[in-house]
């Protein structure tokens, strides 16, 4: 993303950063005037990986919960401007019938 925003000299915006090695990154392209906005998600900055059982399927999700000094650096970025913002994509889903697959809302 970041490379194309240079090449295209277009606006990016890069989603549900998790992984700190991606931070450098765009810290370095903001520095460098590109136009990137980035943000991360709540449960990656909320919850550590060190702390979830194993097997507790309700905290799967993609990119996957990391650990506890992957969340600090990820909150450091939020203060220093290198991540813009906390979002979700959050799509809650009914049920249709009790057998069925989850049906969008």
């Amino acid at each position: 993303m970041i490379r194309l925003s240079e090449e295209f000299d277009v606006h990016v915006h890069i989603v549900h950063v998790s992984a700190a090695e991606a931070l450098p990154l765009i810290r370095d392209a903001k520095k460098r005037g590109l136009r990137i906005t980035a943000e991360t998600c709540p449960h990656y900055l909320v919850f550590c990986a060190e702390e979830i059982p194993d097997g507790a399927t309700e905290y799967k999700c993609a990119p996957p919960i990391r650990e506890r000094a992957n969340n600090e650096l990820l909150w450091e970025a939020l203060k220093d401007g290198t991540l813009d913002f906390v979002a979700t994509d959050h799509s809650p889903r009914r049920r249709t019938s009790r057998n069925s697959r989850a049906a969008t809302s």
